[in-house]
């Protein structure tokens, strides 16, 4: 009999890491399409894009959306419930209690995030999260590391998972290779750490020849909605005055998986220099 998974996420055409995650986790999932995957869609306003594996939508301060996206929920055999900051409605995202406590089926929460210093109410919904799983995935040991120290948690409960990569083919160099190359790929927003890198750039004067830095990936369509792209002028000014401009490139064409195999297969260094050790890899 097959294991009936249901999936509550951004999903695409959103372009953020959750969606892609989830859309690749449930392609690798056994099943019929929205019979035994079906995906609950959270979103910040109704939408008319979406395919049809997309059941129900959750939206923010929406009861009935949440009584609809448990009620489809409930008709599977398991949850599988991403929780990152800033995804749920309420504060801190104390929404997401509310539709835990409506699931009737075992819930798997896989923690995006996990804040390093967290304030008393981002601290209580968190183990709140955890009072009411059944299993939580983690992305990085030190995410897990973090959970077991500070929250009441049974470390029987908590599973690392690294993000996994398709297999890459032969180095297919994207451009001249006269110097060294190192990437770093994210949906661009405050912090994936792309600064240190920068800064990291800026104190290899003495290499010869120098690397060369590609930063890939779009704008995170949050930040994008908040201030356009202020973000990424704000990074292009502080490499102007880095005196960096020939050795930096922003390449925002990471468009799908095969491009990306190609750009990080085509690099001497992979960096992911995160502000933070408990933060999940990027999306594309």
């Amino acid at each position: 009999m097959t294991v009936r998974y249901s999936f509550v996420s951004t999903y695409p055409p959103t372009r953020c890491g959750l969606a892609g995650y989830t859309a690749s986790l449930r392609a690798a999932l056994p099943g019929d399409d929205a019979v035994d995957r079906p995906v609950i869609r959270v979103t910040e306003e109704a939408r008319d894009d979406s395919p049809p594996e997309v059941v129900a939508e959750l939206l923010a301060g929406d009861r009935g959306s949440l009584r609809r996206a448990a009620s489809e929920i409930n008709l599977t055999d398991v949850a599988i419930v991403q929780y990152e900051d800033g995804l749920y409605g309420g504060p801190d995202g104390e929404e997401v209690l509310a539709l835990l406590d409506a699931i009737r089926v075992p819930r798997i929460v896989v923690l995006r995030t996990v804040p390093a210093a967290p304030s008393w109410r981002q601290r209580w919904v968190l183990q709140s999260i955890l009072d009411r799983s059944e299993a939580i995935v983690l992305l990085t040991v030190a995410a897990k590391n973090c959970l077991a120290a500070e929250y009441r948690v049974a470390p029987s409960r908590l599973h690392v998972i690294p993000y996994g990569a398709h297999p890459v083919g032969p180095p297919a160099p994207v451009r001249p290779r006269g110097r060294p190359t190192v990437v770093t790929w994210a949906l661009l927003g405050p912090g994936e750490g792309i600064e240190w890198g920068i800064d990291a750039l800026r104190e290899l004067h003495d290499l010869e020849p120098r690397p060369q830095y590609v930063i890939a990936g779009p704008t995170h369509p949050r930040v994008l909605a908040l201030e356009g792209e202020a973000y990424r002028e704000r990074l292009s000014a502080h490499v102007r005055r880095c005196g960096l401009d020939d050795y930096l490139h922003f390449d925002e064409q990471c468009g799908d998986a095969a491009s990306l195999e190609r750009l990080i297969a085509a690099a001497d260094v992979v960096l992911l220099p995160y502000d933070s050790p408990t933060r999940s890899p990027p999306g594309c």
